[in-house]
């Protein structure tokens, strides 16, 4: 079994519960409700409060002459085959239906004639379009796709799908199987895979229902006791944004070799990168911070089930991982830390991510009205019971509720109007993600595969680099301001970066944090077996 964060990160034993091949895989039939992923719920319920799908956008570099009638035929057999790109999802309620396919025309770009500049600047206008327009989740298809021609035998391809459908593993199949039917249909090739070879997004969905119902009670269990008094870190004031929040988005290489270092004291512990990543984030939030007792998330993809490497959907899954700093404790301590909560929360991940991460929402609530909480889960309760057809658990509403990052003080609270979160500023406890994304952890497959250098026709290659055809990574969104995220991502060095984004620390405190990321990785690649919480850590 394989635990992925947009590639595969981690493996572990099969837990010899209910398979997925034996979920019926009849196929259904097209205007039919049936209930949202688990993964999606999150994408709804942001879309529902702030309008926002959280796009995600590719950007593929094709060498070759390429037939923009064949290219755009290829999409049209992709959407054919892909259920989920096909999806209505409802605005009332979160339930979807496929509808018909309809044909799916091929915006299309010549720039042939443009100078490097001016295509730059093209290339970049259209990809900042895409991306920062919201989908219209009710209207199918979810996807947008442009092709951009710089010259005879280079082209761009741009394809843009809202979060709910597609995360950096869906992204990277729609890549691999649009340009393998490309090359089938350049060759005449009649055997293109369609809609009955591939897994779609109503047997999943039933399979993790089915999964739920078997053990989801024992995974709640199990994230109760785990994620008891282990709320999220709490900064310094001195660190905290103040005002109108301003997102920070920092890059960072790793010190000297520290990445190769890092990935290989992960190998010598029987532990993942993400597992290494997320303990050196945890030392960093223990020197800044100076907190013994906290939770950090670790962002996975889930692509662990015999088949869902095909399935074009969202999987993510958010799984807390606590720490405790208490005693004198190595890096190789605090990893093994890790590596053990991972492997037995692995036992226990047959319920909605949503759950363990509403446990720990709820822990920053406790200084609230009791009653004010008992309404939120009696509404829960209530909206689960009405919508039905959704197949929610009882705690839907309240687990993402509770997530808001700034709940009333006191019961007057509840019927002031709050200000505006941009005049807040930022918040003590953020929500800290990690997560390696598709570009870094598949690096070797972002560049032309052997069949693509075989093939004389087309060869294409993932482009990774930000700052390539002027397409800036700042988008206007608001939905994670109560977050600070952190990437490894590949882009382009020989390296890949470490990336951080959050809205609510000053500069001060990006710095702070950087420098104990940094600092640990030095420590991590000259002594992982040295006290890594020793007196005065926390200065």
């Amino acid at each position: 079994m394989t635990t992925q964060s947009a590639g595969k990160l981690a493996t572990y034993p099969s837990p010899g519960q209910t398979e997925l091949s034996a979920i019926g895989q009849e196929l259904i039939a097209e205007g039919v409700e049936f209930p949202l992923g688990y993964a999606q719920l999150c994408f709804w319920v942001v879309y529902e409060a702030l309008g926002e799908t959280a796009n995600n956008l590719s950007r593929l570099m094709i060498d070759g002459e390429v037939q923009v009638g064949l290219m755009e035929k290829a999409i049209n057999l992709m959407l054919q085959r892909h259920d989920s790109l096909r999806a209505s999802i409802s605005k009332s309620q979160p339930v979807q239906k496929i509808m018909p396919h309809q044909a799916f025309d091929l915006a299309f770009f010549d720039g042939a004639a443009a100078s490097e500049a001016e295509f730059s600047a093209m290339v970049g206008k259209i990809s900042h379009q895409m991306v920062d327009q919201a989908f219209d989740l009710s209207q199918a298809p979810l996807l947008r796709a442009h092709l951009c021609r710089r010259s005879a035998r280079q082209y761009v391809m741009l394809l843009c799908f809202p979060h709910i459908i597609a995360d950096g593993g869906a992204v990277h199949l729609f890549e691999q199987q649009l340009m393998d039917t490309y090359r089938r249909l350049s060759r005449a090739d009649a055997h293109i895979p369609g809609r009955a070879q591939t897994l779609q997004i109503a047997n999943f969905v039933e399979w993790e229902r089915q999964r739920n119902a078997q053990h989801g009670a024992a995974a709640l269990q199990f994230w109760r006791e785990k994620l008891h008094a282990r709320p999220y870190a709490t900064f310094p004031d001195a660190l905290l944004a103040k005002g109108a929040l301003q997102e920070t988005d920092h890059y960072a290489n790793f010190p000297a070799a520290s990445f190769t270092q890092l990935a290989d004291v992960a190998k010598r512990h029987k532990a993942s990168l993400q597992m290494a990543l997320l303990a050196v984030i945890a030392c960093a939030v223990f020197r800044v911070t100076g907190q013994t007792q906290f939770s950090i998330n670790s962002v996975l993809e889930s692509r662990d089930e015999h088949g869902t490497e095909g399935l074009m959907a969202a999987l993510l899954r958010v799984m807390p991982v606590p720490f405790s700093f208490t005693g004198e404790l190595s890096f190789e301590q605090v990893l093994q830390q890790v590596r053990q909560h991972v492997l037995q929360a692995y036992e226990h991940r047959d319920c909605p991510w949503s759950i363990p991460v509403g446990i720990l929402a709820e822990q920053r609530w406790r200084q609230r009205p009791a009653g004010y909480l008992a309404l939120i889960k009696a509404c829960s309760k209530i909206y689960a019971k009405v919508f039905a057809r959704a197949k929610l658990y009882p705690r839907f509403l309240a687990d993402f509720w509770l997530m808001e990052a700034f709940p009333p003080e006191n019961w007057r609270a509840v019927f002031a109007k709050k200000p505006p979160r941009a005049e807040r500023g930022g918040v003590a406890a953020p929500v800290l993600n990690v997560n390696i994304l598709q570009s870094a952890f598949k690096r070797e497959t972002n560049q032309p595969s052997q069949a693509d250098a075989a093939d004389k026709e087309v060869r294409a290659a993932q482009l990774t680099d930000p700052t390539q055809l002027l397409l800036s990574e700042a988008v206007d969104n608001n939905w994670e301001e109560d977050s600070i995220n952190f990437y490894i991502l590949d882009t382009g060095h020989a390296e890949p970066s470490i990336r951080m984004i959050c809205s609510n620390l000053n500069e001060t405190g990006v710095r702070r944090m950087i420098a104990a990321v940094e600092d640990i990785l030095r420590t991590v690649s000259v002594a992982p077996h040295t006290i890594i919480n020793q007196a005065g850590s926390t200065q």
